[in-house]
């Protein structure tokens, strides 16, 4: 899910997979990666949009260096759940493929209604 373990190395990630788990349950927690992602996500871009203006303000009154360290700190943090909303999607994307397809139930023929194949070589079709 986060690709951060090895499956020769740990039997857990610290994101919470355990390698070998079902696709339903893996696709569980993708789906719970992904909601944290956008909520961080969000979150990281109305700080940006505030610290933008912070920055804008403080280079006004001369503190510009500061203004500039924190602007940057912000944006590497908002890099993290976009990287990790990206993986969620590609995860998702590459385990709903291997997802087995739904069963269905499929009816066989009558057997009174359906000749059988020694019926027809009996009368010789």
């Amino acid at each position: 899910m986060c690709h951060r373990a090895s499956e020769e190395r740990a039997w857990r990630c610290s994101c919470g997979y355990e390698f070998g788990q079902p696709v339903d349950r893996t696709l569980e927690l993708l789906r719970g990666q992904s909601v944290n992602a956008k909520i961080t996500l969000g979150v990281f871009l109305v700080l940006d949009a505030g610290a933008v203006f912070g920055v804008i303000e403080a280079a006004l009154h001369g503190f510009l260096v500061f203004s500039g360290v924190i602007f940057v700190a912000l944006v590497i943090g908002t890099t993290r759940p976009i990287r990790k909303l990206a993986i969620a999607r590609e995860s998702t994307r590459l385990l709903s493929a291997r997802a087995l397809p739904t069963a269905r139930v499929v009816r066989s023929p009558d057997p009174a209604a359906t000749p059988t194949a020694s019926a027809d070589l009996e009368s010789g079709r």
